[in-house]
């Protein structure tokens, strides 16, 4: 947000002291965070922007956490929604509900219903539908652009008293 926009907009990120002031234009947060922030929002004017990041945290739409995150977008009136992750979908295309609920205001519950009766089972075809889709949604970088140094990898042989408390036969 500092160094991509030709005017700094006003922001808030969820890790810092500072107070909402109520003029954000974008609120940064972790999904751990979502109960706490509807609650200092409800005094923020204006439409801002909303950051998710590690979305791919959001894939059940029944969920507590997504529940959340969409009545914050309502809370908000969001109408730029930024959901980030490495990996959006896990699996099944139904776990585009919540992306879809929270930036398309056109994504009612009748939508919705429709959607999960075309794209609710594991079918190639929907699943090729909703990728081609997803292209024009998404910005991907790849790994190697990135030019990051490769993991150090080392073996740290570490004692605990009760170790045997955490094999795999023990948990078992």
């Amino acid at each position: 947000l500092d160094n991509n926009f030709k005017r700094v907009p006003k922001y808030w990120i969820s890790n810092t002291t500072n107070s909402l002031v109520g003029n954000e234009e974008y609120i940064v947060v972790n999904y751990e965070y979502l109960d706490k922030l509807i609650a200092k929002v409800k005094h923020v004017k204006g439409n801002i922007g909303i950051i998710l990041d590690e979305c791919h945290n959001f894939n059940s739409r029944d969920s507590l956490r997504v529940q959340s995150f969409l009545e914050l977008c309502s809370v908000t009136n969001s109408t730029d929604t930024l959901w980030m992750s490495g990996t959006p979908i896990k699996a099944l295309p139904v776990e585009a509900i919540p992306l879809l609920r929270s930036i398309v205001p056109m994504f009612t519950p009748t939508v919705e219903e429709r959607f999960r009766g075309m794209f609710g089972t594991t079918t190639q075809r929907a699943n090729d539908i909703l990728e081609n889709r997803l292209k024009s949604l998404s910005f991907r970088v790849e790994k190697s652009e990135l030019k990051l140094a490769p993991p150090i990898m080392r073996t740290i042989p570490i004692k605990l008293a009760d170790g045997d408390d955490f094999t795999l036969e023990k948990i078992a």
